[in-house]
Order: structure tokens, then C-alpha cells, then sequence
């Protein structure tokens, strides 16, 4: 073989890599956009038939409390895989309740604080615990005025800072404090950044959060597998006094216990302090976790500090009734239990 044709054989050898690096590029180029494409009519499909509201839609950040539900407000939020939407709909305080009476002289207000259960999450507002507690108290001719302060995802300090701060409007001789076991967590976080609630913290997430509901909807989707696989699992595992329950997985350490009972504590001596015969109830969200009624219990002093116990009724109801289908949240039938029970404490002479 000539030089020449050694030269030729080469030279044709690398115009075929060439073409098959060039053909490379344009299947991966057409794979991207084809992609692209399938994403941008996902997108456009869900936009049209299942919005996705962002976060951040009704809910407002503040300096001092995190966040606020905005003021006024009327909401639709639905759950992926459900046909139920909230209604969800606020006050001109920016919370999920009757627009606020001022107190009337001889008549009591009962005060109801902490997140997403206090809120009624996921439930209609007629279905809660607080509007349940007022139906039981006019059947018996007990006035009281009844006021909601509840906003999702606030722990322990962010619930007692707003009562406190509002203490000469909202006048409270009875509090009832929902604990959820995301609050010690909730108040360590809250105090560490002190400031505004962000939606997230990685830049490119916050992006994709913010303008995409596809990727709101395969969050929300990815969180409602989670929650129903675990009560599947707690389902099949739940023991005898039916004690299993989702929440009561978490853990919390010694250390967060002691920040958030001191916080109680805190609350409680500023109601004191307002009102020396106002009254503090606290019940749990999660109320058979013996972990949890071991530490809240502890809080009672028998006088004007109680826990309400809501184990026995809770745990008799199987896993999947005490939490929605289609949330983690308590069902309506916990929250009449949890109104039957502060009823209960509240009537008692």
C-alpha cells in the first residue's frame, strides 16, 4: 500500500467519526428539546387542569412572627389525588376563624393556639375542634367567645409571641395550645434564623418552586405516597391498645423538650401575669405517643395548667381514622373527640 492510500484510508476513517460524533450530537440535541417539549405540555396540562397554588399565595412572611396568614382572604387548596379542596378563608387578623368580636363584660373568651391542627388543615372549618367546643358549650348555655389564632407551620414561640403581643385585644381566660411534634423543631429553627419563613433554602429548588406547578404537583404527590404508605405500615403493625401512630415516630431529643416545655411555661406565667385565673390547656396532636404525654403531662400543676389526655378515645380509633385520607392531619372524628374532652376540663365546676 502507497503512501497516498494510507493518507486517503485515514482521512475517510476520520470523516466517519466525524459523522457519527456529529449524528451524536444531533440525537442528543433532539432528545433535550423532545424532552423539554414533553415537560413544557405537562406543565401547560397541569397550569389548566390541576393548579398547583404556591405556598406563598396566602400566606405572607413577617419579621416577628415568620409568617401570617394574609388578611381577608378566600383560598383554594387542593390535595393531589383527592377530589376535596379546602376552602380555606381569613379574617381581617389573618386567621382561619369569624371575624373577632371585641369581648363583652361577663362574657369569657376561649383562646385557641398553635399550626396547621389548630387551623383545621385540610378539614372544613365546621369540622374542627374549636367550632365542635362551641356547639357543645351553647348546648348547655355556657357563653363564651371563642377565638382561633392558629397558622400552620408556627411552633411553640411564635404562637405565645403573638398572644402575647395582643393580649388587651384578644383577652383570654382560657387557652387551649395544640402541641404538634414538629414544634421543639419549629422553635429551634425559628429562633436560630429569627426573621421571615422561607418556602426553601437551595436557590435552584426556591426557582422550580416558585414558577413550575409540575414540580409543585410531583412534590405534593411524593409527600402523599409517603404519608399513606406509612399509615399502611402502622396499619398492618398497630398493636393491640392501638397505640401505632404516624407522628409519634418522631423524636425529640431531651434537650428540645426542655427549650419547648419552657416555653409553656413562659406562656402560661404571661397569661398569669394578664389574667391570674386564666387557664391553659394543652392537648397533642399525636396524643398516644407516650413519649409526648409523659413530657406534656408534666407541665399540670391541678390549679390552672392541664393536660388533656385524649389517649384512651384516640387510641380505640383504628390508625386510618385518626388521620384524612388525603392529609396527615387529624380526622374529624379526632376532632370531635379532642372537643368532647377540653368540653370535659372546661365545664368541669
Amino acid at each position: 500500500m502507497t503512501a497516498t492510500n494510507t493518507q486517503e484510508n485515514a482521512a475517510g476513517g476520520g470523516n466517519g467519526t466525524g459523522s457519527r460524533a456529529r449524528l451524536l450530537g444531533v440525537a442528543l440535541l433532539a432528545a433535550v428539546l423532545s424532552g423539554a417539549f414533553a415537560l413544557l405540555v405537562l406543565e401547560g396540562t397541569v397550569r389548566m387542569l390541576w393548579p398547583q397554588r404556591p405556598y406563598e399565595e396566602w400566606v405572607a412572611p413577617d419579621a416577628r412572627y415568620g409568617h401570617l396568614y394574609k388578611p381577608n382572604g378566600q383560598f383554594k387548596y387542593p390535595f393531589p389525588g383527592s377530589d376535596y379542596v379546602m376552602d380555606l378563608r381569613t379574617n381581617s387578623l389573618g386567621f382561619r376563624d369569624d371575624e373577632p368580636k371585641p369581648a363583652v363584660k361577663g362574657e369569657k373568651t376561649i383562646l385557641f393556639l398553635g399550626d396547621s391542627y389548630t387551623v383545621g388543615f385540610a378539614l372544613d372549618v365546621e369540622s374542627r375542634f374549636d367550632r365542635k367546643l362551641a356547639q357543645l358549650c351553647a348546648k348547655d348555655g355556657l357563653k363564651f367567645r371563642f377565638v382561633n389564632c392558629g397558622v400552620d407551620g408556627w411552633g411553640t414561640v411564635q404562637a405565645s409571641r403573638y398572644a402575647e403581643d395582643h393580649f388587651d385585644f384578644l383577652r383570654p381566660d382560657i387557652v387551649v395550645y395544640t402541641f404538634c411534634e414538629n414544634d421543639p423543631y419549629d422553635d429551634a429553627s425559628f429562633l436560630e434564623n429569627e426573621g421571615p419563613t422561607r418556602v426553601e433554602t437551595r436557590t435552584s429548588r426556591l426557582f422550580l418552586h416558585k414558577h413550575f406547578h409540575l414540580y409543585r404537583l410531583a412534590m405534593n404527590l411524593r409527600w402523599m405516597w409517603q404519608h399513606r404508605n406509612e399509615v399502611k405500615e402502622l396499619g398492618r403493625d398497630q398493636k393491640a391498645d392501638g397505640t401505632a401512630d404516624p407522628a409519634a415516630a418522631i423524636v425529640i431529643s431531651e434537650d428540645l423538650w426542655r427549650q419547648t416545655l419552657g416555653h409553656l411555661r413562659d406562656l402560661h406565667a404571661a397569661l398569669l401575669r394578664h389574667n391570674p385565673n386564666c387557664v391553659l390547656l394543652v392537648q397533642a396532636s399525636s396524643p398516644t405517643s407516650e413519649n409526648v404525654r409523659s413530657h406534656l403531662s408534666s407541665l399540670g400543676n391541678g390549679k390552672n395548667l392541664f393536660y388533656v389526655d385524649l389517649s384512651g378515645p384516640v387510641g380505640a380509633l383504628p390508625v386510618a381514622e385518626r388521620r384524612l385520607p388525603h392529609d396527615p392531619h387529624w380526622s374529624a372524628k379526632v376532632q370531635e373527640i379532642s372537643a368532647g374532652a377540653l368540653y370535659a376540663r372546661i365545664a368541669r365546676p
